[in-house]
């Protein structure tokens, strides 16, 4: 099995925000922390994420949650 450090997650977020020009919404991140945005990762066939935003964004907000 491989597993990452922390270190590597936050490299991983990092390389990935500056090659998209996409950068951690801190607002997102609080609220996904403090259970305010349950459906942040929902799957869309079954139910609408919210909030709405483009989805690599709210896929790098809950990961930099993680770290």
């Amino acid at each position: 099995m491989i597993t990452f450090s922390t270190q590597d997650v936050e490299e991983a977020i990092a390389g990935v925000s500056e090659r998209l020009g996409v950068s951690a919404d801190t607002t997102v991140i609080q609220d996904y922390q403090n259970g305010k945005l349950p459906r942040l990762l929902s799957y869309e066939k079954l139910e609408k994420a919210d909030p709405e935003i483009p989805t690599i964004q709210r896929y790098l907000d809950s990961l930099q949650s993680f770290s």
